[in-house]
């Protein structure tokens, strides 16, 4: 099976190199005056991140713990109050997915498609589980059961306390696809999960039996490249409706229940989606940025400030989206009308008021990527570039 990196596809993707697209440059910025006063609370390397993967290791944090995987295999519990790290294990295998915990467990899988739970408290193996190829999606867990999701379209359900398999899924993959997977999701006895072949299937998480399937995107074109439709994506539920994306695909409205199509819009994205009660936040492809009205659809409002600066899935903070992107910029656009509000920089000494020249980003590629999603917790930020450099930041609705 043969895989592309994001950036070696000709629309338009970020990440691996400096320019995001090999084609066309990322767009310049213009300067913004702050309108949120931002402030930097710390800043530590946290393990060493993707490296040269493209990998999105969002941390997760919780009760004063910062808890991440990187690309070499390594787990960090860091105490976010004392910026000391509580302890590290190595998982003796290359890290592929990020974090996820559930109680005082974490769950991650690994590049030679192992599923590994470890204590949270003191960072000990509890138990290990060989599948049959990557994982590059974070486990899911609910109601006792572990979904694991494997680049070879396997699901894989695994009893959570064990790590004993109970079902398995097999989906055909395409030839050629994205590097990534998206996460699926469990909601009440629904597990929903997206492939690489523009298709959204719902199983019965017990038994894995399917209960209804989608087409999101058909693949269309003559080359391999052209028939690319990967809903790496993962997908989120509102009520009783299902929202996901295809990357050179739809972006699609689906009843919970039935599978049934409410309806599409010929938007791509390869990036997670965020909802409020009203809108739906995405940035496509090409970097523009977009608030949907839930209910059909319809553009509410599209910035394209920062096309072509491979962003990251946006995140809701108060009344604003935060997007990062490939040279180490954090971007806040207001959610009713897009417009953008501040900016800052990570690892910059004038992080507020950054210097807006981005030629080091052409003698240092990758230097400052940002590849995974920011994480908000309250008025809190923190934020991880490719290489493990982590900063926190505490955002108030007016300057002092």
């Amino acid at each position: 099976m043969r895989y592309i990196f994001l950036v070696a596809l000709l629309a338009s993707i970020a990440a691996c190199t400096s320019s995001p697209s090999p084609v066309l440059p990322p767009k310049s910025l213009e300067r913004v005056d702050n309108s949120i006063y931002i402030n930097r609370l710390w800043s530590k390397r946290v393990g060493r991140g993707a490296g040269e993967n493209y990998l999105r290791l969002e941390p997760v944090i919780d009760a004063g713990m910062m808890y991440s995987a990187d690309y070499t295999g390594t787990l960090h519990a860091l105490d976010i109050n004392r910026l000391s790290e509580k302890w590290s294990l190595d998982l003796g295998a290359p890290g592929s997915t990020p974090v996820l915990k559930d109680g005082d467990k974490l769950y991650v899988g690994t590049r030679e498609g192992q599923v590994v739970a470890v204590s949270a408290i003191d960072g000990k193996e509890i138990w290990r589980t060989q599948l049959q190829s990557e994982i590059l999606a974070a486990p899911v867990t609910g109601k006792g059961i572990l979904i694991a999701r494997c680049v070879n379209g396997d699901v894989v359900a695994l009893r959570q306390d064990d790590g004993k398999q109970l079902w398995k899924a097999e989906e055909r993959t395409p030839p050629l696809t994205l590097r990534g997977n998206s996460r699926p999701i469990i909601y009440n006895d629904l597990l929903i999960v997206s492939f690489d072949n523009g298709k959204l299937k719902a199983y019965a998480l017990r038994n894995g039996k399917q209960i209804w399937e989608a087409v999101v995107a058909v693949a269309r074109g003559r080359s391999d490249l052209e028939r690319i439709v990967d809903l790496d994506t993962s997908p989120i539920v509102v009520g009783d409706v299902i929202y996901t994306v295809a990357y050179q695909g739809n972006i699609v409205a689906i009843q919970l229940g039935s599978g049934q199509l409410i309806w599409q819009r010929e938007i791509d994205s390869y990036t997670d989606i965020v909802a409020d009660a009203y809108r739906l936040y995405l940035a496509d492809s090409n970097g523009q940025v977009w608030a949907l009205d839930r209910a059909n659809g319809a553009t509410l409002w599209k910035q394209d400030a920062l096309l072509r600066r491979g962003l990251t899935a946006p995140r809701i903070i108060n009344d604003y989206i935060i997007v990062g992107d490939f040279n180490g910029y954090l971007h806040w656009l207001r959610r009713d009308n897009g417009k953008l509000e501040a900016r800052i920089k990570m690892l910059a000494y004038n992080y507020r008021t950054p210097d807006l020249d981005e030629s080091d980003a052409e003698l240092f590629p990758k230097a400052s990527n940002i590849l995974a999603a920011p994480v908000v917790v309250g008025n809190l930020i923190y934020v991880t570039d490719r290489y493990g450099n982590t900063e926190a930041f505490e955002v108030a609705n007016r300057p002092n």
